[in-house]
């Protein structure tokens, strides 16, 4: 049984890039990644070429393969941590001290529907989650590079946390939500509305919504104020942190968002069912809004 964490990839233009080509061609988000996946499933990895050093030693530090397709929307790539080893060699008369490259490698899951990424959790491969997530976003920045695009990940996780986290302190210094440009989720939530408007004004890809009270006196911190920013930032649209402490007297401490990533559990690569119904558990606040949504402009 292997454990995955969700992440949320946010394709975002950025105006400081140089386009060396594709300038001309207006692709969706979903389109984009579908170009990526297209070009790892031709060419069977990413980067294409190694590039070794004088040892004969492989010098990229990130790799990866193209392993399946479960659907037209759903695919199995594997990442790569390129790590050097030492092993002892035996020869006729003396133990050598030789070094080979090596590629431990977990797997990530990808919906294009939602743009959502299951990320293996191995330790052994990568520290954390997040070191992986940083790893392919590397690497997927440097194939958007073309594209004057940038990629951002965040995590997918319980927005209940938040509430239980809030309830357990007595003293809130601050909340915090980083929200990533509007242009996945649409109007599915009415923070999305502000997060263009800005967006649209001042061409900024991430707006940060900050409630500070140094004394630890904020005040109002519930769900008729905040859920919806809640649920933009849980579903994987950006992160939150909540700082604050349990009694006075106490130090303050930050809760964040990456501490409350949802988990999800894989028995097989090969059990379809389970991965396309774990993908849609993860996606479905999502597209029952969306659903809603669409059903209240068919009646206006």
């Amino acid at each position: 049984m292997s454990t995955y964490n969700p992440y949320r990839c946010f394709i975002m233009k950025d105006n400081n890039l140089f386009t060396y080509m594709h300038d001309e061609v207006k692709l969706t988000s979903q389109q984009l990644l579908l170009n990526f996946i297209n070009y790892i499933e031709e060419n069977k990895k990413y980067p294409i070429e190694f590039t070794k050093d004088e040892g004969g030693l492989i010098k990229e530090k990130y790799m990866i393969y193209f392993h399946k397709m479960i659907d037209e929307s759903t695919f199995i790539l594997k990442l790569a941590n390129g790590k050097t080893i030492k092993f002892h060699d035996l020869q006729e008369s003396d133990i050598i001290e030789e070094e080979a490259s090596d590629f431990p490698y977990i797997y990530v899951i990808v919906d294009l529907n939602w743009q959502l990424f299951l990320f293996q959790y191995n330790s052994k491969v990568f520290s954390k989650t997040s070191v992986a997530k940083n790893a392919l976003s590397a690497l997927m920045n440097d194939f958007f590079l073309d594209y004057g695009y940038t990629v951002e990940f965040d995590t997918v996780n319980e927005s209940s946390e938040f509430w239980k986290i809030k309830d357990q302190l007595e003293d809130i210094r601050e909340v915090k939500f980083c929200f990533n440009s509007p242009n996945l989720f649409g109007g599915i939530f009415e923070t999305n509305e502000l997060i263009k408007k800005l967006s649209d004004t001042f061409n900024n890809s991430k707006t940060v919504l900050a409630l500070k009270n140094k004394n630890g006196k904020l005040k109002n911190i519930n769900k008729d104020n905040l859920q919806d920013p809640l649920e933009y930032t849980s579903n994987g649209g950006g992160s939150w942190k909540i700082e604050g402490r349990k009694k006075a007297g106490q130090k303050f401490k930050a809760y964040t968002s990456e501490g409350s990533i949802k988990k999800i559990y894989v028995d097989s690569l090969e059990n379809i069912k389970k991965i396309k119904s774990e993908i849609d558990d993860l996606n479905n606040e999502l597209s029952v809004k969306q659903r809603r949504n669409e059903s209240d402009d068919k009646e206006k």
